[in-house]
């Protein structure tokens, strides 16, 4: 009984020796063993001297989360004062799966872009006070395409 008792507490001692070297190994290669939601902020657009940028999050855990949310997703983001992004403004709420460039229309940011929660494509301008005005809605995604270069097409230089 001795010999199986010390088998299983050589047994668990590399186990425990195993899982700290594996997770010191992680952390050094800048990762984890639990998946996490991973952000990248794509190309900025400053418009009436405000940076917004798309902040596109993938989410690569085993589990859906909750409430359920797509493993690709955009959300704008603007620049705080402190030179870091700070806050979903305005769009906190609004979570896109497709999206169209930052587009600087006569001093109005236009977003666009498919909304996840409404099922809708959408164009929505965010006037130079950070205001969300009324969406647009599309059809389809060749309609708002269309809408969009019709707006780049008019749009002044940021």
């Amino acid at each position: 009984m001795g010999q199986v008792a010390l088998g299983f507490r050589s047994l668990l001692f590399r186990a425990s020796v195993f899982f700290i070297m594996a997770v010191l190994l992680a952390w050094a290669l800048g990762g984890t063993l639990w998946p996490r939601a991973v952000g990248v902020y794509l190309e900025p657009i400053t418009v009436s001297g405000q940076e917004w940028v798309w902040q596109a999050k993938v989410d690569e855990s085993p589990t859906p989360t909750t409430p359920v949310r797509p493993p690709l997703e955009f959300s704008l983001w603007k620049r705080g004062d402190s030179g870091r992004y700070s806050g979903y403004e305005p769009l906190s709420d609004v979570i896109f799966t497709e999206t169209l460039p930052l587009l600087a229309s006569t001093g109005d940011l236009v977003v666009g872009g498919f909304d996840y929660h409404k099922g809708q494509w959408a164009i929505f301008r965010i006037d130079a006070k950070g205001n969300l005005g009324t969406p647009t809605v599309y059809p389809d995604r060749l309609a708002i395409v269309k809408a969009w270069n019709s707006l780049k097409g008019s749009a002044s230089a940021p």
